[in-house]
């Protein structure tokens, strides 16, 4: 039987022309297009414009345009822009949530440098510390030195290095916006086919899972709460956040918004008014709240007397959170290393609170309940070589076996005919 083979040999033919190349160019075809794969979709924060040899980025958010061109292409001349030559051999990193982006895209192994690894969360992150160099953050001219060993520095700032790429994922304001940032790092790497395939995955279980939360009948009232205390630069503040990803979180996990106008308060009065109605509270105070002594020391921080404790839902019925539950070592949170980009997990994680009757037996990440968990530790020791190996998104499994499809964005799928065309000349050669 020839079909068999017949057909796994154009399923690899397919995969190799549907594909960015690798490989520098041998031969430069200046007619010839390098990028069969492209990121065509809509986005609020970046774009990336195809040309046959090269393509140019815009980060909308930082007003950073860069020019990235297949090695071994002809550089081309684009003003006001930054060049570098892709795919990129190896990066530094100066920012936590650039991180999990390449974890997902398989990239570990490009990190060469960087000055946040002490703040590494995820096992197989961790293990990887030995290899990673730490930049020199004492020194500037030593750490630009060290910079310029590799080929772009992802960082929060685009004038850290000559080759620093700004990366400011966390100022999206949507959910879909903070996703789409894989497209732009996977641009860097000729890697847009595995971006829309793990962007599609994570955007399928959020839509999945909020339109199952959607239909419950109750939804309580949910606040992202935080307390700073007095210091040297600023009075004691209280503050409701109205971030629109947050606040587009609390409707998709079933939840009522909390509607305000102002969002800080100088006085725990005005604070406590405000909050009186919250049925549930995520803290995000830079302090944490220990199991056991939690309910004492929040209602500290937020001026709350014992006398007044039963007139707030959100301690009487123990509903405060805090985004910490998995945590390194050193207390970094896994919160600021991949919830940015995994959409669907923290949406998962507060769907099981807003509305626990829609996700039975369900495990949080991120979101802890600080009356009664405590913190979960991770080590490197738990990074298994098939997870190092091989890239895996954590999904949901979506509630009542509702199945939900969004349609990857990519122009490959315009090679689908010519495939189909010689495939069927090539069964004709086999004698099929």
């Amino acid at each position: 039987m020839k079909f068999l083979p017949s057909l796994v040999l154009l399923i690899q033919f397919q995969a190799f022309f549907s594909q960015n190349s690798q490989e520098c160019i041998t031969e430069f075809n200046k007619e010839k297009d390098y990028f069969p794969t492209k990121f065509t979709g809509q986005s609020s924060a970046i774009s990336i414009e195809y040309k046959l040899s090269y393509k140019v980025v815009t980060n909308k958010i930082s007003n950073q345009t860069i020019v990235l061109y297949q090695c071994g292409a002809e550089v081309p001349v684009v003003n006001g822009t930054k060049s570098f030559e892709i795919p990129l051999k190896n990066v530094g990193v100066e920012d936590t949530t650039v991180l999990s982006y390449f974890y997902s895209l398989g990239l570990l192994d490009k990190i060469k440098i960087s000055t946040v690894e002490e703040y590494f969360v995820h096992p197989c992150l961790q293990s990887k510390n030995d290899d990673i160099i730490n930049a020199n953050s004492q020194n500037k001219t030593e750490k630009l030195k060290q910079y310029s060993e590799v080929g772009a520095v992802f960082s929060w700032d685009k004038k850290a290095s000559d080759n620093a790429i700004a990366f400011p994922a966390t100022k999206s304001e949507t959910i879909e916006a903070r996703v789409d940032w894989i497209n732009f790092v996977a641009a860097f790497f000729n890697l847009e086919d595995k971006a829309i395939e793990v962007s599609a995955k994570i955007k399928n279980n959020i839509k999945c899972v909020s339109e199952v939360a959607a239909a419950a009948s109750t939804k309580p009232v949910v606040a992202w709460t935080s307390y700073s205390p007095l210091s040297e630069l600023a009075n004691e503040t209280w503050s409701i956040s109205t971030a629109t990803y947050k606040l587009d979180y609390v409707k998709a996990a079933g939840g009522t918004v909390f509607n305000i106008t102002t969002g800080s308060f100088s006085t725990a009065a005005d604070f406590k008014t405000a909050i009186k109605d919250v049925d549930i509270v995520i803290d995000e105070s830079f302090i944490v709240l220990g199991k056991g002594a939690a309910q004492k020391t929040f209602s500290k921080f937020y001026s709350i007397s014992e006398a007044e404790e039963s007139n707030f839902k959100f301690i009487k019925n123990k509903q405060v959170y805090q985004e910490n539950l998995l945590t390194s070592a050193s207390d970094s949170s896994a919160w600021f290393e991949s919830a940015v980009l995994l959409g669907n997990v923290v949406l998962s994680d507060l769907v099981s609170i807003v509305q626990p009757s829609v996700l039975t037996d369900y495990k949080r990440t991120y979101l802890r309940n600080v009356f009664d968990q405590e913190q979960v530790k991770v080590t490197s020791e738990t990074c298994s070589k098939t997870e190092e190996a091989t890239l895996t998104i954590p999904t949901v499994a979506c509630p009542s076996s509702k199945t939900v499809t969004t349609t990857p964005t990519s122009s490959s799928l315009k090679y689908t005919a010519s495939l189909w065309t010689i495939f069927c000349i090539f069964l004709y050669s086999v004698g099929i």
